[in-house]
């Protein structure tokens, strides 16, 4: 089943621009399916849908709805005044297609867009077909923008988490650098920075920071190893600036924190 948010289609023609409304629980059935496509803008209040595919969906104000050629469907409205406005066309396709509710993140453009088709089909313009065919090819590719967006954001993120996954199997790197990292992920370092922090609220660098000094704890907790090689195994060539950075991060020294705990376990 074809979603034409992915596929890129060409319409055939427009059909109809018109404003409607339903009134409080009222439900219509369009059976056997419609006979062409649509966008439906929802100017007030919320509508459900039952799609004989068996996918359901809420259309609220501010949304666009599609409805795809030959689908069957009913809708509900419980509310005062279900108000919208359709245009009709064709997709020059033969796919089946998916019907699905899209939020745009501009809605008064939106709905200004969708009045302005509204307006240009009940004049007497000469050119108001074309007009309407204008502005349908305008929010048909808001629909391409936004799931090209979605994608490319949710592909990153994907990135982001195997980076996360790469920092946390290679603590003991002291090459590990937050600049190579974003290059094999195929980003900008700034971008790298920002997405990660907004994923994991803190930055990659601290992230680090503080999973190499978790390490260093467990190392001093539970092992007589020399401060040397925990700084080695934790990724700092420096023994004095990972001394450093450990108690900025406790507030101890390596060495005060070993025998903090060695106390706390002599008494337990």
């Amino acid at each position: 089943m074809t979603d034409i948010r992915k596929t890129e289609l060409s319409v055939s023609g427009l059909l109809e621009v018109r404003q409607g409304f339903m009134t409080r629980r009222k439900v219509e059935v369009c059976a056997p399916g419609r006979k062409c496509d649509g966008f439906v803008y929802i100017l007030q209040e919320v509508c459900h849908y039952t799609v004989h595919s068996g996918d359901t969906f809420t259309a609220n104000a501010g949304d666009i709805l599609y409805l795809a050629n030959e689908a069957e469907y009913s809708m509900h409205v419980d509310c005062p005044l279900y108000e919208f406005i359709v245009a009709d066309f064709r997709f020059l396709s033969s796919d089946t297609r998916r019907c699905f509710v899209f939020t745009p993140r501009n809605t008064a453009e939106t709905e200004n867009l969708f009045r302005r088709m509204l307006h240009s089909y009940t004049s007497l313009d000469p050119a108001r077909f074309s007009e309407c065919l204008s502005v349908l090819y305008r929010l048909y590719a808001q629909l391409l923008r936004s799931e090209q967006t979605k994608t490319v954001r949710d592909e990153n993120t994907g990135k982001i988490g195997q980076a996360k996954q790469y920092m946390d199997a290679h603590l003991q790197d002291p090459s590990l650098q937050v600049a190579e990292l974003a290059e094999n992920a195929g980003m900008s370092a700034v971008y790298f920075r920002r997405l990660f922090r907004q994923m994991y609220a803190i930055s990659p660098v601290r992230y680090l920071m503080h999973n190499r000094i978790e390490a260093a704890k467990r190392l001093l907790r539970y092992t007589d190893i020399r401060l040397e090689d925990i700084s080695a195994r934790t990724g700092y060539t420096s023994l004095s600036y990972f001394c450093k950075v450990f108690k900025d991060i406790t507030g101890q020294t390596p060495t005060e924190y070993r025998e903090t705990v060695k106390q706390g376990q002599e008494l337990t």
